[in-house]
């Protein structure tokens, strides 16, 4: 618990031990016990998703670059995108709950989003057009 307090991660999973026949651990004394471990698993990620929300909130304002995946899976009144930092299935996302007129990207463009709130898992904000981020593009000598 103090690890996860004093690093603030942006994400975490945490698991409960289960017994894998033929590990070296199946076969370890003094296991803790199932009802333990699962206190311990809900409390880490409670403590977790504290965090979460309160560095979510602190991006606020930023803008981020994010793959446009298209339509939620949380409502079809929203659009959803990743960050590069965001994984499928694993991480939240970015819900996009405005888009310009006329601007409707297509799933796997990229678009500038300003975040407008942190929630525990997922940010939430609004694609932009008036500020873009800085792009790296590799400079090519000549021969």
């Amino acid at each position: 618990m103090s690890l996860i307090k004093n690093v603030e991660f942006d994400r975490v999973g945490v698991f409960t031990y289960s017994d894998e026949e033929g590990t070296p651990a199946f076969d370890l004394p003094n296991k803790v016990p199932h009802r333990t471990a699962a206190r311990r698993r809900t409390s880490l990620m409670k403590e977790q998703s504290r965090i979460s929300k309160r560095n979510h909130k602190r991006r606020v304002g930023e803008v981020v670059r994010v793959l446009f995946e298209g339509e939620s899976k949380e409502s079809e009144l929203l659009w959803q995108g990743r960050m590069e930092t965001q994984a499928p299935d694993i991480d939240g996302c970015v819900l996009i709950n405005d888009v310009p007129e006329g601007m409707m990207p297509a799933e796997g463009d990229f678009v500038n989003v300003e975040i407008t709130e942190g929630h525990e898992y997922d940010l939430v904000g609004r694609i932009i057009t008036e500020r873009c981020l800085i792009s790296v593009t590799p400079s090519v000598s000549p021969l």
